[in-house]
């Protein structure tokens, strides 16, 4: 199982995306590269955080997200245009990542007939009172800027960090029946793909009460489509049923590709 390596960067007040993105040897050209947006639910124990989980969500603090291969870090070269760099090594399966520019390409820009339609849930979504954010409940804050005009248009990576209860031995294999219900019905039905699942393998330093155990980058046509999906009572049925109760932490992070890019030149399309 190749090793790669997630990366959430701050660059210093002078460095650009574009500017990073070209100052990056060839031979470390990221397999996915994008913007972190906004938090969608923010880790409640371990890093990146502790944060605040009440609305409104706090600024994101990093400037770009990066999945490279092997465990080695950054180049050398780059180093002094980040002033940070949180990172997780994990394994991911080789199947995923066969052929994943041109997959990942198909996601990114599909043909009008290949994004699912809305199923309709968002006429009466299912909006929650608690405000228990790391519960995935839909709060009518999220649904507006879901909805709204500062969300990102098309396509959406949602970066999630999982930490399993370790005083559950189904914890693992709840969540797992979770991502089955997501892979077959509840998420792929609008186009949600969980493209990216690694098992982490370094993270003893992120905390002294635990640490993160996988990550997922899940593709969305779009934050309305995700909407959809959250609002739902059929998404809300199984996010109750099998992943709430699995998870001690977690984190999901909304980030728009960075699509258009010229490998390699000095200017970008951004």
């Amino acid at each position: 199982m190749p090793l790669c390596t997630l990366h959430l960067l701050t660059l210093t007040p002078s460095t650009s995306v574009p500017s990073f993105l070209s100052a990056l040897p060839r031979s470390t050209k990221p397999i996915l590269h994008a913007l972190p947006i906004r938090w969608i639910i923010v880790p409640a124990k371990f890093s990146p955080g502790p944060l605040p989980t009440t609305p409104p969500p706090p600024p994101v603090p990093f400037s770009l997200l990066l999945l490279l291969l092997g465990s080695t870090g950054l180049p050398a070269s780059v180093k002094h245009l980040v002033t940070e760099d949180w990172n997780v090594t994990t394994g991911v399966p080789s199947s995923l990542l066969k052929d994943f520019d041109a997959t990942n390409e198909r996601l990114l820009r599909p043909k009008e007939d290949e994004v699912p339609p809305l199923t309709g849930a968002l006429a009466r979504p299912k909006v929650a009172r608690t405000g228990k954010t790391q519960d995935l409940e839909l709060s009518q804050e999220l649904l507006s800027w879901l909805l709204g005009p500062k969300a990102p248009r098309g396509a959406v990576t949602m970066l999630n960090l999982l930490a399993f209860r370790k005083d559950d031995e189904d914890a693992h294999g709840n969540y797992q029946k979770y991502g089955k219900a997501f892979a077959d019905n509840v998420g792929i039905k609008r186009g949600g793909v969980a493209k990216i699942v690694g098992r982490v393998v370094n993270d003893e330093k992120e905390s002294k009460e635990g640490k993160w155990d996988e990550i997922a980058l899940a593709h969305y046509p779009s934050t309305v489509h995700f909407a959809d999906m959250v609002g739902s009572e059929d998404y809300q049925d199984a996010n109750v049923r099998w992943r709430v109760g699995s998870l001690e932490d977690t984190c999901i992070l909304c980030c728009s590709e960075v699509v258009g890019y010229d490998w390699g030149r000095e200017k970008s399309k951004l």
